[in-house]
C-alpha cells in the first residue's frame, strides 16, 4: 500500500523549504535511535524528501500516542505517530479538527498527515511555551492567569457554529456516538461492582446527547496547553468532537480537583469563560459529575489491557468519593 497524504491548507508555506537541506546532525539523529520506529522514519522521509530528520527528543507532558520533537530540514516540529487502530483514529480526528480551526483558534499548525497500512503520522509545527502540566509544580497563584486564558479559549471554541463533517459517526466525531459505544462496552470490562453501576448511570445523562452539539476539545485542562508570554495554545485534539460544551468545563474542573488546586482555580476558569455564558449552559453539580465520570470511564476503557488501567481505576474511585463538581 502506498503512503496516503492529507496536507493541511497552506502547509507548503510552513513545511521545510526547497533550499538545500542542512546536513544531518549525527549527534542528535543517532543519539535516540529508538524514539521513532523505522517505518515512521521511512514515512517522514517520503513525505519530506531531501530534508533530514534530526534532533529527536521525547516530547514533554502526558501524551497518549508516540510523540517526539524533531527537526526536519532544520525546521522545529512535533511528530505524533500511532500504530493501534484506535490511536490511529485519534490522530485522524485531531488532523481534521486542527485543519478546521486553523486561523480560528490558537492551536498547533498541522503541516501534514502521512500514513500507510501500519502507521498514521501527524507532523505539526512546534510552538514555544511551557507545558501546562509543569505549572502545577509552582505556587497556585501562578495558575490563575493560564486558567483564565484557558476559559477564554474554550469559550471562543464553543461559540463557533462549526458544522460536523459528513458522516461524523464514521469518523468518531460525534461524542454522543462514542458515549453510546462506551456504555455498551462496560459489561465487557473487568470493572469492580462498585464502579459498574455508577458509570452506567453517568453515561445515561442527557448531557451526552445534546440537541445542538458544538465542537469541543474533549480533554480540556492545563495538561493540554502551552503557556507563554504570548498567550495560551491548546494542544492534543485527539478526543475532540461535537458534543456538549459542559464536558470541557467538567473535565477541566475535574483535573483541577484531582491536582489539589483550590476553588479559586475553578473560579478563574469560569471568569475567562464568561460567567454569563457558563450560567446559560447550566453547570449544575449532577451534570458536571456525570460528565466527569463518563469521561474517566472512557479513558479507563481505552487503557484496558494497558499499564494505565490500574491508575484509571484509582482515579475513578477517587472521583466517586470526591463526589462534587
Amino acid at each position: 500500500m502506498e503512503p496516503q497524504y492529507i496536507v493541511a491548507p497552506g502547509a507548503a508555506r510552513c513545511a521545510p523549504s526547497n533550499r538545500r537541506a542542512a546536513a544531518p546532525d549525527s549527534r542528535n539523529s543517532d543519539r535516540e535511535p529508538s524514539l521513532l520506529p523505522q517505518p515512521v522514519k521511512a514515512l517522514l522521509a517520503t513525505a519530506f524528501p531531501g530534508h533530514p530528520l534530526t534532533a529527536l527528543a521525547p516530547a514533554q507532558g502526558g501524551f497518549s500516542n508516540l510523540t517526539v520533537t524533531a527537526r526536519i530540514g532544520g525546521v522545529p516540529l512535533v511528530v505524533k505517530a500511532a500504530e493501534r487502530p484506535e490511536k490511529r483514529a485519534d490522530l485522524r480526528r485531531e488532523a481534521h479538527v486542527l485543519a478546521l480551526l486553523r486561523r480560528r483558534l490558537a492551536v498547533p499548525r498541522l503541516l501534514a498527515t502521512v500514513e500507510d497500512e501500519g502507521w498514521t503520522v501527524l507532523v505539526l509545527r512546534q510552538r514555544r511555551g511551557l507545558p501546562g502540566v509543569r505549572l502545577y509544580g509552582g505556587p497556585q497563584e501562578a495558575l490563575m492567569a493560564p486558567l483564565t486564558a484557558l476559559g477564554r479559549t474554550l469559550a471562543r471554541l464553543h461559540r463557533r457554529a462549526l458544522a460536523p463533517p459528513p458522516e461524523p459517526e464514521a469518523t468518531g466525531l460525534l461524542v454522543a456516538t462514542r458515549a453510546a459505544r462506551l456504555a455498551a462496552r462496560l459489561n465487557d470490562l473487568p470493572l469492580p461492582g462498585e464502579l459498574r453501576g455508577p458509570l452506567a448511570e453517568a453515561l445515561t445523562h442527557p448531557a451526552w446527547n445534546p440537541a445542538r452539539p458544538r465542537l469541543i476539545h474533549g480533554d480540556a485542562g492545563l495538561h493540554n496547553v502551552l503557556w507563554s508570554a504570548g498567550g495560551l495554545v491548546l494542544l492534543d485534539w485527539e478526543l475532540a468532537g461535537w458534543g456538549d460544551p459542559r464536558l470541557d468545563l467538567a473535565w477541566a474542573g475535574w483535573t483541577l480537583r484531582f491536582r489539589g488546586v483550590s476553588p479559586a482555580g475553578w473560579e478563574a476558569l469560569l471568569a475567562g469563560y464568561g460567567p454569563e455564558h457558563a450560567t446559560a449552559l447550566g453547570l449544575d453539580p449532577e451534570t458536571l459529575q456525570a460528565l466527569a465520570l463518563g469521561q474517566a470511564a472512557g479513558l479507563l476503557a481505552r487503557a484496558a489491557g494497558q499499564p494505565a488501567w490500574d491508575e484509571w481505576l484509582r482515579r475513578l474511585h477517587w472521583t466517586l468519593a470526591d463526589g462534587r463538581p
